[in-house]
């Protein structure tokens, strides 16, 4: 039987032999075809050359004896190809557009003469990939350049048909990662510059911002992928723009602000807002400033480019006040803190905009790439990346004062100036004609910090490498007791206002290295047919190290008298149980500081055949993927209030842990999966017009860290003392406050506290790691996957297609108490429920169903739990109608509409099954996902362009609900609280749609007799329907009245300018 390790050690030779890279390195598609005479028969022999915009030297390969050739790894651009071969006339086609990851074909007949006799072969280049079987989009600089869109690549993703981003009109969201869904999940996105992975494993998001100007194309595969492709989410592919024998470049830049803007809260809208207004978040000022430039340093051999940007995002906060900003602004502040009435109406909505507190963000970035072919078989590329993000206010809101938000910033700085980059470095080999090999090496210094309002003073909430005792964190400037890092938060119970300082302060790291290889190999004339072989190994590692301090070690929670809203006074505090109006103390809670430190690493190989005879072509590959993680433990250091509770602790670093089942301490278990793939295509007439296509494929999880559980750093550790409504102490447990300044003191603690988990220990101050809780024959979530479809090029440059695509989503990592887990006695837990029973809601007349335990039994406590496969499913049933037409004869367009459904399957009987009716047979995803993009150039260097969006509805939220019956029966272990209960189908309540419509109008202008030399003029319009739909609510809970108070809806038209200046 082969070992687990063995095809690690295979993987890691192959690297060492041949260090290799990516398919989609560098942007890269091919061209391949067939060379006939004119009667038709094949023709070996025949040259064929490629020369054109992404080559600094031609690349050259000869047909093979069925008339076949392919030309892999060609660079995204425009080329020519030629075909020669003695006693022929000379045959050339211009004008092949390659895209990233298109493969063109280009088929000649070759005609009997002088080879000096050229035949020039016009015509368009194809819009049908007759090889390919995946789903998705390529925008190129045509569609980034004159498309009006927020300018980030989110937005340009959004653009894909199925795929769904968060709002954004005309730069509302810039500056910010807005959420990816597609095909019914928003799991593994995996991010990719120039073929190299760089997706930020702990967030599943991008790990940096990018300069919108800098991109030559932004490739989307959200189906079909082939044996390259790990997981089932989105695979995004970010290409730049290259250096080429042409001096060139162009800057860039754009203006919007208040006065661009319009309003679309009605006063309709305002009366029903949360609180009784309603601001929006208008935008105050957004601008954008932007350069590249590229050329030849040595002409056909060393090419440069590089790029910088600044932009500079400034948007009002819905519904928070900045007291600084006038003396209205400051009384509208303090009402908010109360919870009082702000006594505004709707004729006050532009003295509220002007008071709301700006959000400011600032993003910087740098670009540099350089090309050298070093001879007609090896070609290099290096680029470096960086961004550097600041944010004022993240996490601010109305009940979220500026010094409890956080300040964000980017990772460590090279010589505390400096952004460190992505690096992308990549080789790409041409051993002959027929092999070729891509080799890249990608590293990614992520990380970011959400930090303190005053951390430039008081220092950078950095992690201190094994110090216990908090006095090593207060040296320095943070010795100052006024620092934010040595202040508790403050948070009132009966307005939930937050203030004083951030509850917690977030630092990571999250370094990434990747080392891959990619080659390609053709044969022809080979078991009948032509054979296109596609083999790839590859590592990754990515470590992760975050770390969160509590300030001052602790929050305190105020209430107003009896927890009511009336008895909230001036804020002043008062007496607790006295009755009087003002503020008493409710709960205090400290906590220990909380570290995460692992490392994670995978190897990866996957091997592929395209075979192809006559009008068919079957794609046979299959990928194997191994990953593994390990905790690297650390220390924190003890609670500055009661370090006697909360003392430091600290783990050594380890693989394993104590499994519950056994009692024995076990290495974590790695995952290793196999996922073969399987895709036909069928040239319907012969001419590579009409393809038929069909897939089938299977996709894992990207990444699993069960490291995490093999340490205690990172749970958090909360200690809580708690008091009656009066302030009062409903016990020996409780905080006095005793001197009335809201802070806690060790003095002021009484009695034993309530813990947080059941693995800390009272006795030692120590939280025992959870173990290693995942069943061996546990598996990685999976996504079985299955398309058919039809392309068709309908006229020259424009296609239309038609995709089924079916998913199976099942598996995964799911924890169940131990002994009521699949296969064991207790399971399912559902089995100790009777009902259900039925509660009326006296406020909104409606019933909802629940389960009790039944009489006798007891709900199991104090087991632990265990992680085994989850036996919950999903399906995927979706339908993607496309049309787009390339860029020519003055116009473009894309056109899709999704229709979609994902019914859910609930088979866990792990909980309570109470609202498990609500959500069988749910599909929680909108039902159709239509966009439609265009322009097109009219005289006088004049471009109109749209891009419409609308979307069925999101559900909304997780569930509506409604008051539930309080405490029933939940056995002889104790009470079942219901607050609330789901009384209808998970998918009913939805949002309205929102239809939105962006416009552009461009004026070019020539400077000077040379083409080279331009300037446009861009004027473009965002939300011209001034859509108000509402996007959220105060409550779901429909017995409360704020269910129906609008607290978002969509941003209002405005209107940005710019220029853009070629050179």
């Amino acid at each position: 039987m082969m070992t687990p390790r063995f095809p690690r050690l295979l993987l890691t030779a192959a690297l060492l032999f041949t260090f290799a890279g990516s398919a989609h390195a560098q942007g890269m598609g091919s061209i391949f075809g067939k060379a006939t005479d004119s009667s038709g028969a094949v023709m070996p022999g025949v040259t064929v050359t490629v020369t054109g915009t992404g080559l600094q030297q031609p690349r050259t390969t000869v047909t093979g004896s069925s008339g076949a050739y392919q030309m892999p790894n060609v660079p995204i651009g425009t080329y020519t190809v030629t075909f020669e071969l003695n006693g022929f006339k000379k045959v050339t086609r211009p004008n092949v557009i390659v895209n990233d990851n298109f493969n063109a074909q280009i088929d000649t007949k070759m005609e009997i003469g002088q080879m000096s006799d050229e035949v020039t072969v016009s015509g368009a280049s194809p819009v049908v990939d007759i090889k390919k079987t995946t789903t998705g989009a390529v925008f190129d600089a045509a569609i980034l350049q004159n498309i009006p869109t927020a300018r980030d690549p989110w937005q340009i993703i959004n653009m894909t048909p199925g795929v769904q981003a968060g709002l954004n009109v005309g730069g509302s969201s810039s500056g910010q990662q807005v959420g990816l869904e597609s095909r019914g999940t928003t799991a593994d996105v995996q991010w990719n510059l120039e073929g190299g992975s760089i997706t930020d494993l702990s967030s599943n998001s991008s790990p940096s911002y990018f300069n919108f100007d800098a991109f030559e194309q932004i490739q989307v595969t959200n189906g079909g992928g082939d044996v390259s492709v790990q997981s089932s989410g989105l695979f995004i592919n970010l290409i730049t723009k290259s250096g080429s024998n042409v001096f060139k470049g162009s800057a860039v830049g754009t203006f919007e602000n208040d006065s661009t803007q319009f309003s679309n809260v009605t006063e309709e809208l305002f009366n029903a807002g949360t609180g009784g207004f309603l601001s929006g978040n208008p935008l105050k000022k957004i601008s954008n400033v932007s350069i590249e430039y590229g050329g030849p340093i040595l002409k056909n051999r060393l090419w440069f480019w590089g790029a910088a940007d600044h932009q500079d995002i400034n948007v009002g906060v819905l519904n928070f006040f900045d007291p600084g900003a006038g003396a209205n602004c400051a009384t509208y502040a303090e009402a908010q803190r109360l919870g009082n009435d702000l006594g505004i109406g709707f004729g006050d909505l532009e003295t509220v905009q002007k008071c709301l507190k700006t959000d400011n963000t600032t993003i910087k970035t740098w670009s540099a790439k350089f090309n050298y072919q070093l001879s007609s078989a090896h070609r290099f590329q290096y680029l470096m990346q960086a961004d550097d993000k600041v944010r004022n206010a993240r996490g601010s809101s109305a009940t979220t004062a500026i010094e409890a938000a956080s300040q964000q910033y980017g990772g460590s700085k090279l010589w505390d100036k400096i952004t460190p980059p992505t690096i992308s470095a990549t080789h790409t080999w041409v051993a002959n004609d027929r092999l070729v090999f891509n080799n890249q090496y990608t590293y990614v210094p992520g990380g970011f910090s959400l930090d303190y309002q005053d951390y430039k003073t008081c220092g950078e909430s950095n992690y201190i490498d094994g110090a216990t005792d908090p006095a090593a964190y207060r040296t320095g400037p943070r010795a100052d007791p006024n620092c934010l890092w040595n202040q508790q938060h403050l948070r009132i119970r009966t307005t939930g206002f937050q203030s004083r300082s951030k509850l917690s302060t977030y630092q990571t790291t999250r370094i990434s290295h990747e080392l891959k290889t990619d080659g390609t190999y053709f044969a022809t004339g080979v078991l009948g047919g032509d054979h296109s072989l596609k083999f790839g190994v590859g590592y990754r590692k990515a470590p992760i190290q975050s770390f969160s301090h509590y300030s001052g070690g602790g929050r305190a929670w105020l209430q107003c008298m009896n927890n009511n809203s009336n008895l909230c006074g001036d804020g002043s505090r008062v007496a607790p149980g006295s009755g009087q109006a003002g503020f008493v103390p409710y709960r205090a809670e400290l906590y220990r500081d909380q570290l995460r430190n692992n490392d994670w690493w995978t190897y990866f190989g996957y091997i592929q055949d395209s075979f192809s005879r006559g009008k068919w072509r079957v794609n046979g590959g299959l990928r194997y993927d191994w990953q593994q993680s390990k905790y690297l433990g650390g220390c924190v250091a003890a609670n500055i209030v009661r370090p006697d509770l909360l003392p430091a602790q600290c783990e050594e670093a380890t693989q394993s842990g104590i499994n519950p089942n056994t009692g024995e301490t076990e290495t974590i278990q790695p995952f290793a999966n196999w996922a073969p793939r399987l895709s036909v295509t069928y040239d319907l007439f012969g001419n590579g017009k009409t393809a038929l296509k069909a897939a089938g494929s299977y996709y894992f999880d990207t990444r699993q860290t069960l490291a995490n559980a093999l340490g205690g750093l990172f749970t958090v550790t909360r200690l809580q003392w708690t008091n009656n409504s009066s302030g009062t102490c409903p016990s020996a447990r409780c905080w006095t406050d005793a001197n009335g300044d809201g802070v806690i003191q060790a003095n002021e603690l009484l009695g034993t506290p309530v813990t947080s988990s059941s693995r800390f220990d009272p006795a030692t101050g120590i939280l025992r790691p959870a173990g290693n809780l995942v069943d061996k024959d546990t598996k990685l979530f999976r996504t079985r996957e299955a398309i058919v479809g039809i392309s068709h090029e309908l006229i020259p440059n424009l296609a239309a297609g038609v995709d089924y695509i079916y998913r199976k989503y099942d598996r995964g990592l799911q924890d169940f108490t131990i002994g009521y887990q699949p296969g064991a006695p207790g399971y399912p837990l559902t089995n100790i429920y009777t009902g259900p029973l039925t509660h009326t809601d006296t406020a909104s007349g409606i019933s909802a169903p629940y389960y009790v335990v039944t009489n006798g039994l007891a709900r199991p406590s104090g087991l632990g739990t265990i992680t085994v496969t989850d036996p919950d499913s999903e399906d995927y049933h979706g339908v993607d109608f496309t049309v787009n037409k390339r860029y020519s004869d003055k116009w473009q367009l894309s056109a899709a509409l999704t229709v979609q459904t994902n019914p859910n399957h609930i088979l866990k009987g792990s909980i309570n099954p109470t609202g498990d009716e609500f959500l069988e047979g749910a599909s929680t995803i909108a039902k159709y996902v239509f966009k439609m993009n265009g322009s097109y150039q009219f005289p006088w260097g004049v471009m109109a362009s749209a891009n419409f969006n609308m979307n069925h509805g999101a559900v909304r939220q997780t569930a509506v609900v409604i008051d539930g019956p309080g405490d029933v029966y939940g056995g002889t272990t104790g009470q079942i609280s219901y607050d609330t209960l789901q009384f209808q189908a998970r998918d009913e309540f939805r949002y309205d749609p929102a239809p939105l419509l962006d416009l552009g109008v461009h004026k070019t202008f020539a400077l000077g007799s040379s083409e080279k030399y331009r300037f446009k003029l861009m004027l473009d319009m965002f939300n011209i329907l001034n859509t108000n739909t509402i996007i959220d609510y105060s409550s779901d809970n429909f017995s409360q009245a704020s269910f129906s108070a609008p607290s978002a809806i969509v941003p209002p038209r405005v209107f940005r300018i710019g220029g853009t200046i070629n050179f």
